[in-house]
């Protein structure tokens, strides 16, 4: 058998001898591999990047709260009505006519208060605008005139899509570096990806009363933009 092969392999080219050589490398370096795989099989891991991107706001949304109360369900729906309209007015007042304004919540509750009762009436819109530099002349505006909270209050960049790529790219990146300070950490190094999950969860922040602003200016002219990844590697 071994004359064989040698009366064979003399008569190979050089051309051919070289192709045959590299043909025989490479499988005997995938039945190693497979060899190895199957006798120390990769150890799935799971981390979690964070990622970060900056970008200038260019539209603000939130919601704005009022409540009216009184022992007569019609009169507490009425001045809940006029007081909505109220700050419904206001907004359009700082912030001009093209602001979208609607109508997000509406709940007519009755209260008992020892041994008297009254109806309270919830009314609640939703605002957004492109007016992002009067966010605290708004917010200001609208307490003054009766809101009772204003919140969700949520930021939004220019060329959202573009933003929050970058942030992703960011996160996987830290996620990979998780990975291998733990894959090191153990004498193993970061194989391939199994598998990327997005945490597919809007930026925004919230704001109280108590954290209005002096300045008539908005602090905000450049969002935050945050995303989280949840990355499976293999580890060998």
């Amino acid at each position: 058998g071994e004359n064989m092969f040698a009366h064979a392999w003399q008569g190979l080219s050089s051309v051919q001898k070289y192709t045959v050589s590299i043909v025989s490398v490479v499988f005997a370096y995938f039945a190693i591999q497979i060899s190895l795989a199957n006798i120390f099989p990769p150890l799935p891991i799971g981390v979690i990047g964070s990622g970060q991107a900056t970008a200038k706001a260019n539209e603000v949304s939130f919601i704005v709260t009022t409540i009216s109360r009184s022992t007569d369900p019609v009169r507490a729906i009425n001045e809940g009505e006029v007081g909505m309209k109220v700050l419904i007015d206001t907004a359009t007042s700082v912030v001009g006519p093209d602001a979208e304004i609607k109508r997000s919540f509406y709940q007519v509750v009755p209260v008992a208060s020892g041994t008297t009762s009254s109806y309270q009436v919830a009314n609640a819109f939703s605002i957004k605008t492109t007016q992002v530099e009067k966010i605290n002349e708004l917010v200001r505006s609208l307490y003054r005139d009766g809101a009772i909270s204003i919140t969700n209050l949520s930021f939004s960049p220019e060329n959202r899509e573009i933003v929050e790529a970058q942030a992703r790219t960011e996160a996987v990146k830290n996620a990979y570096k998780q990975a291998q300070a733990i894959a090191k950490s153990i004498g193993k190094r970061v194989g391939k990806v199994i598998s990327i999950t997005d945490d597919n969860a809007p930026a925004g922040s919230t704001v109280g009363k108590n954290q209005q602003d002096s300045s008539s200016q908005s602090p905000f002219g450049e969002i935050e933009i945050n995303k989280n990844v949840s990355v499976m590697y293999q580890l060998w």
